[in-house]
């Protein structure tokens, strides 16, 4: 079974970042561990980030995605795929649109005439018509196992599976979809209406569900799912075996299940002060009572609930202060202040993309 690509989270479920908890481990035992996070590398910003921000892309037109160095826009019945390191359109296809934010592994579904086509952007860009035994209203992918891409209609939160073009699978459900890839080619699901489901992404094999009503959140890790409820954090396995039970509040850690990044059941039993974690597993910032550090020291003034973002190597981060996006250098005094906050910011293709209501602005690095 191949391993599942991370291609965007769709919809808003009882989900949260990743559930850590008060510990009594020290921050140096945190900067021993060592964690086995599962997810696309586009999660962690790029390394160039060190030396701050460049060039702007802006537009106003509807962004579907962004992957390999490409932005995916639609706007008048035309898609244009365009170079953001020479802003040139390097493909059109007219009297189409694009779906919701979807670039997982290079596919974009388009609707034409109330038909979906997939533009394929890997090697020769291709549009291949998509057969499906229903047409959903609106199409996102949230994966690709194998020679399986995994869609879904956040509108009634269906799933489907489809190769060659053509629907293999199909699993129907209610709106308020949340959909993360887990290792070894799974995808964990949670709908709004309080359940959750484990799903083999190449076969649609429902291999575990429950109702999860009780919790306060769910998050899932690459191995299982943590519930919130009452005050505990609840570890389970994949197949609904409960392993463990912790006092715990929620805390962070960046990137998470909100950018498709998750962690093992033993990850987040060991890992329950750290804050973020670099694209190989090294813990970057840790909680040392109520302030955040790294492993040279505090970082001045910044709290776990500000952090958006850390960069693969681990050296660079991204946060919220006063209204402002800053990105700093870990161990760097300076703080390198970027643009005032105008939207909502998601990390794409490792760049810094913020969406706002009359544009999205995608801000590439200067290094």
């Amino acid at each position: 079974m191949g391993r599942v690509t991370r291609a965007g989270v769709v919809g808003v479920a009882a989900l949260t970042a990743l559930v850590t908890g008060c510990s009594s481990a020290s921050a140096d035992e945190a900067f021993a561990l060592q964690l086995q996070p599962v997810g696309d590398q586009g999660a962690w910003l790029d390394n160039a980030y060190a030396a701050g921000t460049d060039d702007e892309y802006s537009t106003e037109s509807t962004v579907c995605g962004i992957s390999d160095g490409l932005i995916i826009e639609s706007a008048e019945a035309q898609v244009t795929v365009t170079s953001l390191s020479t802003g040139e359109a390097v493909f059109e296809v007219a009297e189409v649109s694009c779906g919701a934010w979807s670039a997982g592994g290079g596919l974009v579904p388009l609707l034409l005439d109330g038909s979906w086509q997939l533009l394929d952007l890997e090697g020769e860009m291709s549009v291949t018509p998509l057969e499906f035994a229903e047409e959903p209203d609106s199409l996102a992918i949230v994966a690709v196992a194998d020679d399986v891409a995994v869609a879904a209609d956040a509108a009634d939160g269906t799933l489907v599976g489809f190769s060659g073009g053509s629907e293999t699978w199909r699993i129907d459900g209610d709106s308020g979809l949340a959909a993360v890839p887990l290792a070894g080619g799974l995808l964990g699901v949670t709908r709004a209406s309080g359940s959750l489901s484990v799903i083999d992404a190449a076969s649609g094999e429902v291999l575990h569900e429950q109702s999860v009503g009780g919790a306060s959140s769910v998050t899932w890790s690459s191995d299982g799912f943590v519930l919130q409820e009452a005050g505990e954090a609840i570890l389970v396995e994949l197949d609904g075996t409960e392993r463990s039970r912790a006092d715990a509040a929620a805390q962070s850690i960046v990137p998470g299940t909100y950018a498709g990044v998750t962690v093992s059941l033993d990850d987040h039993a060991a890992a329950s002060n750290v804050v973020a974690v670099s694209a190989d597993g090294a813990p970057v910032l840790a909680l040392d009572g109520s302030a955040v550090v790294s492993a040279d020291g505090a970082i001045d003034g910044l709290a776990a609930e500000q952090m958006l973002a850390v960069s693969a190597d681990g050296s660079t981060v991204l946060f919220i202060r006063n209204n402002q996006l800053v990105l700093q250098e870990i161990g760097a005094d300076e703080l390198m202040p970027i643009r005032a906050i105008a939207g909502s910011v998601r990390i794409a293709d490792g760049l810094i993309v913020i969406e706002g209501t009359l544009s999205t602005v995608v801000m590439g690095p200067a290094g």
